[in-house]
């Protein structure tokens, strides 16, 4: 009995955490770098450009311009560790999602950074910026 379905749900366990670990190592590279050319540049519009229509109909450069003034200067990206991966559906096609947390280091203070990256799953095509968000860092 634990043959015919002890082994085949291990292994459908076993593919399915494999999965969605390659997605979060897949995406993390993108998010860390993004984050520091973005906040380090300042650049609004390479950010707009990178994002999905999510983002841009949620991000306006207002919000953006007023993180860089409450914030300050940006210094450094600690931190930054995977919180959730998912696949979901849009447009009648297949996504992956990976969201990331981490702290951010600013020169009048630190953030707390929520980013979403997300990439159609069929033909594994760039990763897109879903969701950034910058809040205060509470110790």
């Amino acid at each position: 009995m634990v043959f015919f379905f002890g082994f085949p749900m291990a292994g459908l366990l076993f593919v399915y955490f494999r999965a969605h670990a390659t997605i979060r190592a897949s995406a993390q590279p993108f998010v860390a770098e993004t984050t520091q050319e973005v906040l380090g540049e300042s650049d609004f519009k390479n950010l707009y450009f990178l994002g999905t229509l999510t983002l841009k109909g949620s991000l306006t450069k207002e919000t953006f311009s007023s993180w860089l003034d409450r914030y300050g200067d940006y210094k450094a990206l600690h931190d930054l560790h995977p919180t959730r991966s998912w696949v979901g559906s849009r447009a009648d096609q297949s996504w992956q999602y990976a969201s990331f947390a981490g702290t951010v280091e600013f020169s009048k203070g630190d953030a707390r950074l929520d980013f979403v990256a997300a990439r159609r799953s069929t033909a594994l095509s760039e990763w897109r910026v879903e969701k950034f968000l910058l809040t205060p860092a509470t110790d």
